[in-house]
């Protein structure tokens, strides 16, 4: 299966899913935000699926209704929980609830944990119709076991399903997250003998209390019944207060923290991770990393059964804890440090570690249909300025009749929420609309703005529908500021881009109504994706992509029609087929106008924000291309008024006659030479970290009057060094590639290139340029297990985002018997690969644009 088709099936499903959480919660009745502190997160890198303690001692909104609370299930099982969106449901697992009080603890998989701005994500409760969990093991699938040992359950909470087995331990009512397990010495707890023998990557993790650190041999986690191969995290070995992390084929067996490392009567999180990859093994305490080796050998095995809080074996009954234990989780990979601490902040102060807010504003409706009338709300005030509110379908449907600021808005199913004239909505951080929302006549308006408060992104969400009068996108939070459409929106007059870029799709679409009008955009503000406008009226649609601001405009259709636009800053399918009397036409971007309906035909203009960006020079050369489905034909254009082809200099184009059938649409030219755009179709520029240097490798679909290439580096994107001359193919119309390697790089550096043509003429134009970071301690990559035998995972830590990556397996032989991609994200990546192939050694290379990674040998067996 191609790529674009994995997309497109990734995003198909994606909307499927995101169809049904918008309607899930439309059954709910409240809701609160949590929010996640990202000074409390680790790191310079964001962490994916990270399994978020949530642990609420008490809260009088999530006792039960017959207990004076809003939770109508009495195991909690009406509580959910949601991405910042509000209605994309996130994968959470409950651990204990009691009615009576409120308190709850739950663990949620937190896709994206920030560690620059705040993570927001929604508790949604309240909902007669959940009658079962709504809870997952899948909270864990990178695990082998979790257990949280709570009310003296001895489930393993995984999907693995390795449940314990009770050797005497008691129920310890107050641990450190609820209940957990205690051992006066002589007891433990024993996994089950289909727990694997783990020789791969993995991480033993949990809270350890001692009553006496002086004791030796006090095992946290074991596996080392039989003294063969095995190995344990333990307790009072080394000396009094010490942890030994031991495995019994390596050199040196034990890894040793300082004695008094832990103390008596207190309560610690421990870690020992096993990087077999690397052998490498290493002992946390408090998240913090104690203690560092690496081995030699390979890592054993023992035939017996694992256990937590002790020996198995009968002849090992002094090797046991005296003390606690709780949470007991044992991970799938070697945890990084910033994991491990993020672990540790979040579970040892959760209140710290994220905020919740108050239970929103609750509309009445009961005295009128006004919003500024007191008795119209539940708690007999209005709301103040930046409270959440929620809008029930009860009483009178609310009116707004006076300009509020508020943080949040939830109308729910049945509501409708209208607008007096004159009267202003705005909101911090999200709508979620399970209802409708009818703008109001003169200035009424919903305004986006990012008020006083850390949030990056705001979303349109809902299953209701969003029937505005004006909208105004104003987010000034300082890095990135955007909006993303979860449903359509529908604006019937003004649209105001002041700051935010608009994230839209086909299915989530802005659009603007016969009377619609539209501030131009500017490079702060713009809809990235589809928008369409309605009726006869000339319209410019404010469209761009990614950071590019590119308008296409069109006069008023001869009939009311419906049209969509959507700016694409690829070059479009293709760009040589062209026609008379066109030479030919931009390799850079395209413009698809559609007419979705009505018969109306008008003129199209499209803009150009930056001359040399968009490759223009020669104003009276340029006109306009439409490709007809095989071809790109002109609709002759000429340069409006002030129009500069100049530098940076911006302009528009339009077509001299109403143009009757609609497509993709680009930039063209009649003359060609060194006349617009200029005469490389450049098809790739990409750098590549090799051993002897960076490899630069570009290549073209077509030259026309190509001299030659200019390559150049620098170390900070503003200075710039020319490293070489490259003869151009003067004129081609096949394929030509070009790779130099740049030897005098610096592997342990970011470097950046650009790259220059020059024509025979010497006009000259300069593609933006690429980096290559080649710091290789910032990017690494781990397989396992190996040998291995019909499976194998891929694990990436990676400093930022690089892009497409393909897998390849090669035989003893050179050939390739295996072919995989993945996108290598920033953070942690792992990629389960299942196989059926030969005995034998094996290579696995991996690269992409940007990066590669050396041969790595494995056995398969």
């Amino acid at each position: 299966m191609s790529l674009r088709k994995i997309c497109s099936l990734l995003i198909c499903l994606y909307l499927c899913v995101q169809v049904h959480s918008q309607s899930a919660i439309c059954s709910y009745k409240y809701r609160k935000r949590i929010t996640f502190d990202p000074t409390k997160v680790s790191g310079t890198a964001d962490l994916t699926n990270f399994p978020a303690l949530i642990n609420i001692t008490s809260d009088n909104d999530l006792r039960t209704v017959g207990n004076s609370g809003h939770v109508e299930s009495g195991s909690g099982f009406d509580i959910i929980f949601t991405s910042a969106d509000g209605v994309t449901l996130l994968t959470f697992q409950l651990e204990k609830y009691t009615a009576t009080n409120g308190q709850y603890t739950a663990w949620v998989k937190i896709p994206i944990l920030s560690t620059s701005i705040n993570t927001d994500i929604y508790m949604y409760y309240g909902n007669t119709a959940i009658l079962t969990d709504q809870s997952s093991t899948a909270v864990w699938t990178n695990y082998h076991a979790v257990w949280h040992l709570e009310n003296s359950s001895f489930s393993d909470n995984s999907p693995s399903g390795y449940n314990l087995t009770n050797n005497g331990t008691t129920n310890q009512a107050a641990a450190l997250i609820n209940g957990g397990r205690a051992d006066n010495g002589t007891q433990w707890l024993e996994v089950p003998s289909s727990f694997p023998n783990i020789t791969n990557d993995f991480t033993m993790s949990g809270w350890m209390y001692s009553s006496n650190v002086g004791t030796t041999g006090q095992r946290f986690f074991c596996d080392d019944v039989n003294n063969t191969g095995g190995y344990a995290l333990s307790l009072g070995d080394p000396g009094s207060g010490a942890l030994r992390f031991f495995a019994r084929s390596t050199t040196p067996v034990s890894l040793d923290t300082p004695n008094n490392t832990l103390t008596n009567n207190t309560w610690y999180f421990v870690c020992a991770v096993a990087d077999n990859t690397n052998k490498v093994k290493r002992i946390f305490v408090n998240g913090v990393q104690i203690v560092s080796g690496t081995y030699t050998g390979t890592w054993g095995t023992d035939a017996g059964n694992c256990s937590v809080a002790g020996e198995t074996a009968s002849g090992e009954t002094a090797n046991r804890l005296n003390g606690r234990i709780d949470e007991v989780h044992i991970a799938k990979s070697a945890l990084t440090a910033d994991w491990i601490l993020t672990e540790y902040n979040n579970q040892n102060s959760p209140s710290t570690f994220y905020s919740i807010s108050v239970e929103p504003a609750i509309w009445d409706g009961s005295s009128s249909v006004n919003w500024n009338t007191n008795a119209n709300w539940a708690s007999g005030t209005v709301p103040a300025s930046m409270e959440d509110i929620i809008l029930p379908n009860v009483g009178s449907a609310p009116s707004l009749n006076a300009t509020k600021q508020i943080a949040s808005l939830w109308v729910q199913t049945g509501t409708t929420l209208s607008f007096n004239a004159n009267r202003n909505l705005s909101i911090a951080y999200d709508i979620t609309n399970c209802g409708t929302i009818n703008g109001g006549s003169g200035t009424s308006a919903v305004v986006l703005n990012s008020g006083n408060t850390n949030t990056q992104i705001q979303h349109f969400s809902g299953s209701g529908a969003y029937n505005l009068t004006k909208l105004t996108i104003n987010n000034t939070y300082s890095i990135s500021p955007s909006v993303t459409l979860n449903k359509d929106v529908n604006v019937s007059d003004a649209l105001t881009l002041t700051s935010g870029i608009v994230n839209t799709t086909s299915t989530n679409i802005l659009a603007m109504g016969t009377g619609g009008t539209s501030s131009s955009g500017s490079a702060q503000s713009f809809i990235s994706g589809p928008m369409s406008k309605d009726g006869t009226a000339a319209f410019d649609f404010p469209v761009g992509k990614g950071s590019k601001w590119r308008r296409i405009g069109m006069s008023g259709p001869t009939t009311s029609s419906n049209f969509r636009a959507e700016y694409f800053d690829t070059p479009f399918t293709t760009t040589t087929n062209v026609n008379a009397p066109l030479n030919n036409v931009s390799s850079l971007e395209y413009w698809q106008l559609d007419r979705l309906s009505g018969t109306g035909n008008a003129s199209v203009t499209l803009f150009w924000e930056d001359a040399s960006a968009s490759v223009i020079n020669n104003c009276a050369d340029l006109t306009i291309a439409r490709w007809n489905g095989a071809s790109w034909d002109e609709r002759a254009a000429t340069t409006t008024g002030g129009s500069s082809c100049a530098g940076t200099g911006a302009g528009a184009v339009t077509t001299t006659a109403v143009v009757t059938a609609f497509s993709p649409f680009t930039f063209g030219s009649k003359t060609g030479g060194s006349v617009n755009p200029l005469p490389i179709e450049l098809m790739s520029f990409k750098s590549l970290c090799v051993s002897n240097g960076v490899e630069i490798n570009w290549s073209t679909a077509t030259e026309k009057n190509n001299a030659y290439f200019k390559l150049e580096r620098s170390e900070d994107g503003i200075e710039w060094k020319q490293l070489q001359r490259i003869k151009g193919a003067g004129n081609s119309q096949s394929t030509t590639k070009y790779s130099i390697i740049d030897t005098e790089a610096s592997l342990g550096e970011i470097h950046y290139y650009r790259l220059s043509q020059i024509d025979f003429s010497g006009s000259s134009t300069t593609f933006n340029p690429i980096v290559a970071n080649c710091d290789a301690t910032l990017n690494s990559m781990k397989v396992y297990p190996n040998p291995a035998s019909n499976e194998i995972y891929v694990e990436f830590s990676l400093s930022q985002n690089y892009g497409v990556g393909e897998l390849k397996l090669i035989n003893a032989l050179g050939k390739n018997c295996l072919d995989e991609k993945m996108e290598l994200k920033k953070g942690t990546n792992t990629l389960k690969i299942s196989f059926n192939l030969e005995a034998g050694p094996y290579v696995i290379k991996v690269n992409s644009e940007v990066l590669n990674f050396g041969p790595q040998k494995i056995i398969i067996q």
